[in-house]
């Protein structure tokens, strides 16, 4: 299967280190992000990204190739339960509105804006290697 995915030409999403070993170990399955509408399309029509971690400027590490599921459009408001609990392993089990107020405040930028937020659904595929 790797073969037939040019790997350098998948979308990209970035993560923070920390993030690594939860989405491996499958903890961490959903990303909400608000970006423009470009980028948000590119990550809609691909089968796959490659997740990434590294600095904000430089070089990112291709840590693993993700099928991408389902990628929705609605607001951070819109969190419910099940969202939250796929957030990462941290956050199972927390209110839904301290989900939405923590990532309102961290995205405070992107969504001021007017960013559409993707909530984008993953699953690490264990057939493509970065």
């Amino acid at each position: 299967m790797s073969t037939e995915l040019d790997i350098a030409k998948l979308p990209v999403i970035k993560f923070f280190k920390k993030a690594v070993d939860d989405i491996l170990a499958g903890g961490k399955t959903l990303e909400p992000r608000p970006r423009g509408e470009a980028w948000i399309t590119r990550v809609q029509r691909s089968s796959h990204a490659r997740l990434t971690y590294g600095p904000m400027m430089g070089a990112q590490t291709v840590f693993v190739v993700a099928r991408i599921l389902h990628v929705e459009i609605r607001g951070l408001d819109t969190a419910t339960q099940a969202d939250v609990d796929r957030i990462g392993a941290n956050w199972v089990g927390r209110d839904p509105a301290e989900f939405v107020a923590k990532y309102t405040k961290w995205y405070a930028k992107e969504l001021a804006k007017g960013y559409c937020v993707a909530w984008i659904s993953f699953a690490v595929d264990p057939d493509v290697r970065p």
